[in-house]
């Protein structure tokens, strides 16, 4: 099971200014990969996408149309349904060639957690202690994001307020204890390529 925190630094000068995480879970047993989640988000190499398959694109596709001022009749349809005919997608593609660009820029980390999926699993525990941490929803912001985060524009109150992608957990308390669980699991690969040692490489022989 993974982890997986997207973030990104367009125009924000701190690391607190990147306007993430975005926080997504696989399980061992998903058919659904990391690069296929990944690339559901991000959108193909011709820069489409469908917003309909992804909660991310569609949150961050109505926040550039009100940064971009995007005509109602252009997008009066965004996130209409879960599906859409041909002239509808067509109308939609200059949107999301947008959000696939904005995307695009993102950097992602993801941290390897093999247990079994329940709400009590450490996947569960440090995904929505991560998000709680960081939120500012509700609660005096320790450090918000900068006048030029993109999620100000988003139509979510809890986007907005948050400084977070995420609506799901940005209400709750974190349990400081998390932060010794989350440490355990991004050492591990560490520790593991310490104990094996660097990988020995093969002695070139001259003929």
């Amino acid at each position: 099971m993974k982890i997986l925190v997207v973030g990104s630094c367009t125009g924000e000068k701190t690391v607190r200014d990147c306007p993430a995480p975005l926080t997504h879970a696989i399980t061992a047993s998903s058919k659904t990969t990391l690069w296929n989640r990944l690339h559901t988000h991000r959108g193909h190499s011709d820069l489409g996408g469908n917003h309909r398959g992804s909660i991310f694109r569609k949150r961050l596709g109505e926040a550039l149309w009100r940064k971009l001022e995007y005509p109602k009749e252009k997008i009066h349809t965004w996130g209409v349904r879960n599906s859409a005919s041909k002239p509808v997608r067509l109308a939609e593609a200059a949107l999301e060639r947008e959000v696939s660009t904005y995307l695009g820029q993102m950097p992602f980390l993801w941290i390897g957690v093999p247990d079994a999926p329940s709400p009590k699993s450490d996947r569960a525990y440090l995904e929505l202690n991560s998000i709680a941490l960081l939120s500012n929803f509700e609660r005096p912001a320790i450090d918000p994001p900068s006048p030029n985060w993109l999620g100000l524009q988003s139509g979510e109150r809890t986007n907005r307020e948050s400084g977070l992608w995420n609506t799901n957990h940005v209400e709750k308390p974190y349990d400081p204890k998390f932060l010794e669980k989350l440490r355990a699991y991004v050492s591990a690969p560490l520790l593991e390529y310490l104990s094996s040692g660097p990988p020995v490489r093969p002695k070139l022989v001259r003929h």
